[in-house]
Order: structure tokens, then sequence, then C-alpha cells
């Protein structure tokens, strides 16, 4: 079935090995606040595909966790620099993914970014205490 299939890269060699289980491990490792160990599962799937749109997705992901990782060191100038990036990579990318939801991430930055903006420093970090950002894969 259509929905079924593993993202891909445009190798012709094939589908990137594990690409699902990757990008499960990913959500799962930022769901959890563990946005650095997201950022370091995403990477297999964006080092082979690097420099093609497919690639421009998974960094815009990566970038989006390593903003989180700022934010749990309270350090909002990288934060937002992160979270504008990882957005303008995702909007490039389109509206409709079969394995993100890109919509939902976009506006987890945009949400995010409008919520650190004027906030001190160290203050940032505390925000994810009460509100740990999550992503979902879309609805099938």
């Amino acid at each position: 079935m259509e929905g079924d299939r593993e993202p891909h890269s445009t190798d012709p060699a094939g589908p990137v090995p594990e690409a699902a289980a990757c990008l499960r491990s990913f959500r799962a490792c930022f769901n959890s606040g563990r946005f650095y160990e997201a950022h370091d599962v995403l990477e297999v799937l964006w080092l082979p595909v690097r420099r093609t749109p497919e690639g421009e997705i998974w960094k815009g992901l990566i970038q989006l966790a390593a903003a989180f990782v700022h934010v749990q060191h309270g350090r909002s100038g990288p934060a937002l620099s992160l979270l504008r990036t990882a957005r303008a990579r995702l909007r490039q990318a389109g509206a409709a993914h079969p394995w993100v939801d890109l919509p939902a991430a976009i506006a987890l930055a945009d949400s995010w970014e409008a919520r650190i903006e004027g906030v001190t420093e160290g203050g940032v970090g505390l925000m994810l205490a009460q509100d740990s950002p999550q992503l979902h894969p879309p609805d099938r």
C-alpha cells in the first residue's frame, strides 16, 4: 500500500535502510524531551540525502530538535535562530509528506518562537517544564 512505504532517498540503490524506524525513534526521543538524541537519530536519514529536497526535510527536523536543546539550556538566541531556520526549510518542502506532518512541525516552530521572544536567557529553559513540544506522524 502507498501509505506503508518507507521514506526513500533519490539514490537509485533504493530506500534508506530502516527509515521508518529512524523516524519513529526520532519522534520518541523528541516527544520525551531527549532532543539531542532526536537530532542524532535523524542524521542517519539526512546524511545520504542531504543534497536533495527530502534532505531538506530531515535537516529542518534536525534543526527543530537542536532548537529545543538550546531551550533546555536556557539559550533563547540560538533557539530562536534554529526555530526560524527549521521553519524555513520545512516550509520549502511543501504541505504534504507521507511520513512527516510538516504543517504541525511548522506550527510548533511558530508557537515556540512566539513564546520564546522576549523571555530572558535563563527563563527559556523553564518553559519546557510547563509544556513539552510534541511531534506526531501525519494522519493517514
